[in-house]
């Protein structure tokens, strides 16, 4: 019978991206559940490596510095280093910055809250959304109503 260790990259990426959303705010990076995955085995951190260095190489806020740069290009380092290290410049910037257009912003998006959006990209990405008060004015119903 088949591990999950033998699963394909490609299926590790998936299970990821449901493991990925934004911590929030004032939470620890050490808390993150990469951290713990990656000290489960060495197949889960040899696979979230690579997810990490495509999140930020992705990540339109990645304006980095030379010296994150240097820790994407750095192969000599050991795994157990690295991944804390890729995983801190990915969420420092993807906590600081729109998602959509790179635009340094701390607010979140209205229809999914683990995604940082400026206003901006919000309306634009999501514009058949109305906001509470316009839902009371438009449909005369009670703030009870909508939760």
């Amino acid at each position: 019978m088949p591990h999950i260790e033998q699963l394909p990259l490609e299926l590790y990426f998936l299970v990821f991206e449901y493991l990925a959303p934004l911590p929030p705010p004032g939470a620890k990076i050490r808390e993150h559940p990469f951290l713990a995955l990656s000290q489960t085995s060495r197949t889960f951190r040899n696979a979230l490596l690579p997810y990490l260095r495509l999140q930020i190489l992705n990540c339109n806020a990645c304006s980095m510095p030379r010296k994150h740069q240097q820790a994407l290009a750095d192969t000599k380092r050991a795994l157990s280093h690295l991944t804390p290290r890729l995983l801190k410049i990915w969420l420092s910037a993807t906590l600081k910055h729109c998602f959509a257009c790179g635009k340094t912003s701390s607010r979140r998006a209205i229809m999914d809250s683990t995604l940082v959006c400026c206003v901006k990209c919000d309306k634009t990405i999501w514009p058949q959304k109305i906001t509470m008060t316009e839902a009371i004015k438009k449909y005369t119903i009670k703030k009870e109503d909508l939760f």
